[in-house]
């Protein structure tokens, strides 16, 4: 997306809270929902699990901003990227996967 429409999405708010710790081999598994989107920014939602239990969750919030040169804006998500992210926005369609922690 960043060549052909110049449009990057960079990270302008993180949090997490850590519940439970992981450790070196522990699999991870990341889930990643869309959890509200805003005119010209996107907040995603993760829950991080080991097996069947949450060690950690947050947030990030991304911008949708054109890159003209040296020049950096906000603008607008267009609509039908909106649509796209809306239908991710439900806990089924939720993306996630394993990541070994090492």
């Amino acid at each position: 997306m960043e060549q052909k429409e110049q449009i990057i999405l960079p990270l302008l708010d993180a949090r997490c809270t850590f519940e439970k710790p992981l450790y070196y081999d522990d699999i991870a598994t990341i889930i990643t929902s869309v959890a509200e989107i805003n005119r010209k920014t996107i907040r995603l939602h993760h829950v991080i699990m080991r097996g069947d239990t949450r060690t950690g969750q947050g947030y990030e919030l991304r911008g949708w901003v054109k890159k003209s040169g040296n020049h950096l804006s906000a603008v607008p998500i267009p609509e039908e990227v909106r649509k796209l992210l809306e239908q991710e926005s439900t806990t089924e369609n939720a993306l996630s996967g394993p990541w070994l922690m090492a």
